[in-house]
């Protein structure tokens, strides 16, 4: 009898464990380092991560926003904390990540000023090639194999 979409306790965990590797892969900020992450904001303070991690433990997805006024505009700043076990996991969606298989950047913009200050940032911006280390995966292994297939 088939259950919503799989048909065995098998499959289940066959998936299971695909989604955790994957998480885990493309979403995972493994370690800070000065070469990449780790900025110094003054000689005084200690080098921080420029992404914010680690992160804070979330139990559940909040949204947050906030009425900004200035002199000429108002516009709404919204901020979205996913809910995290992780502290080292990027905020993610999974049935996005599970079809794109790439590092997603996951952000709620309810404001037009903000949605074009957003589109602008990353149309700018260079995006080096991804860099995706299968080689930590046995070879035998069928995620191993199904990523070089979807990489190579």
């Amino acid at each position: 009898m088939k259950t919503g979409g799989y048909q065995t306790l098998t499959h289940l965990l066959s998936a299971l464990r695909q989604w955790i590797i994957v998480t885990m892969i493309i979403t995972g900020h493994t370690r800070c380092s000065p070469a990449y992450c780790l900025k110094q904001k003054t000689v005084d303070l200690l080098a921080e991560c420029r992404f914010g991690f680690p992160k804070s433990l979330q139990e559940e997805t909040e949204l947050s926003l906030e009425l900004v006024v200035s002199k000429n505009t108002t516009s709404v700043e919204s901020e979205l904390h996913t809910k995290r076990n992780d502290q080292r996991l990027n905020s993610h969606n999974r049935v996005m990540l599970e079809n794109w298989r790439a590092n997603l950047d996951l952000q709620v913009i309810v404001d037009e000023k903000a949605c074009a200050r957003y589109m602008a940032k990353y149309a700018a911006k260079g995006e080096p090639r991804s860099k995706l280390s299968v080689s930590s995966l046995q070879n035998d292994d069928q995620v191993s194999s199904a990523f070089k297939k979807a990489m190579i």
